[in-house]
C-alpha cells in the first residue's frame, strides 16, 4: 500500500524493480541506486530495532495478540528504510498502550508465502491485525504519525459520563453504536473487541445506567419489556438513513434497531 504517494514497486514479472512517485522519474531513479550501494547496512536502526516475524512464527504471533502492526519491507527500498527508525521509535512508544499494541516486520523479499497470502505489491506496506480483522494503514511516516494512526484504530470506544456527551456523540456522529451497561462492574470485553472490527462505524459507551432513559425518552427508541438497566446491558444502533416509523419529532439520527 502506497503510504503518501511514495513506496517501491515490485515487479514480479520482471527481473529488476520500479520506483513510483508523483515526482520525478530521474529523483527516484538516483534514490533507487543509493538503496542499492546501502543494501548491506542492516534496515533496522536504533537501539531497540522492532520485531522481524517470519513465514514461520508470523501466524502465531498474530494469534497471541490481540493488535499487532506489521509493516512489509524490501531491504532495497529508500521508503522501507526511511520509515523503518520511526517504526522502532513508534513501538517504543506504544508499548505502554493498553491493551499492548505490538509493532513487527517482515521481509517479504524472503518471505514469499507471507507476500502472496497478503498480495504485498508495494514497500514499505503497513497492515493492522486486530483480533482477526486486517485494516490497511493509510497514516503518515513519523513515528508520532504512527502512534495517532494506531491509538485512533485501537481506541474507538468513546466513553460518555452524561447526556451533554451522548447528545455532542450522537450529532457528531453518522453511524453509531452505543451501549449503555448496568454498572461499572460489567464486562465490556466483547464490546470493545467488535469496536476495532468496523472502520465506518463510531463506538460509545456508558456505565452511567441512566443514559437509557434519555435514549427511550429523547432519541424516541422502543422501550423493551423485560429490560432492566440495574441488571442489562442496553446497546441500539443509529444511523443517518432514518427510520420510517419514528415520529417527526425525534432526532434525524434514528435507531435501526437494538440489541439487549
Amino acid at each position: 500500500r502506497r503510504v503518501h504517494g511514495e513506496c517501491c514497486i515490485s515487479d514480479t514479472h520482471t527481473s529488476g524493480y520500479l520506483l513510483h512517485n508523483n515526482r520525478m522519474v530521474l529523483r527516484k531513479s538516483i534514490a533507487c541506486l543509493l538503496c542499492l550501494l546501502l543494501c548491506s547496512v542492516s534496515l533496522q536502526r536504533g537501539d531497540a530495532a522492532t520485531m522481524e516475524l517470519t513465514s514461520k512464527d508470523f501466524d502465531q504471533v498474530i494469534a497471541k495478540n490481540s493488535m499487532v502492526l506489521v509493516m512489509f519491507y524490501a531491504p532495497w527500498c529508500y521508503w522501507s528504510r526511511m520509515l523503518a527508525p520511526e517504526f522502532d521509535t513508534a513501538e517504543k512508544q506504544l508499548e505502554l498502550h493498553d491493551p499492548p499494541v505490538k509493532l513487527a516486520k517482515v521481509d517479504a523479499t524472503t518471505n514469499f508465502v507471507l507476500q502472496e497470502k497478503y498480495s504485498i505489491s508495494e514497500y514499505p506496506t503497513v497492515k493492522f491485525f486486530t483480533d482477526g480483522k486486517i485494516h490497511e494503514y493509510d497514516g503518515g511516516r513519523t513515528a508520532a504519525e504512527i502512534v495517532s494512526w494506531v491509538n485512533r484504530m485501537a481506541d474507538k470506544d468513546h466513553v460518555l459520563d452524561n447526556q451533554a456527551e451522548l447528545d455532542k456523540f450522537l450529532s457528531n456522529s453518522q453511524m453509531s453504536l452505543v451501549a449503555i451497561f448496568p454498572n461499572q462492574q460489567y464486562d465490556r470485553s466483547v464490546y470493545l473487541k467488535i469496536s476495532r472490527h468496523f472502520d465506518d462505524v463510531t463506538f460509545a459507551e456508558s456505565r452511567d445506567n441512566s443514559l437509557s432513559e434519555s435514549l427511550f425518552t429523547k432519541y424516541k427508541v422502543p422501550r423493551p419489556k423485560t429490560y432492566n438497566r440495574n441488571t442489562q446491558p442496553l446497546v441500539v444502533m443509529f444511523t443517518p438513513f432514518g427510520n420510517s416509523d419514528a415520529p417527526q419529532s425525534a432526532t434525524p439520527q434514528q435507531p435501526v434497531f437494538q440489541v439487549v
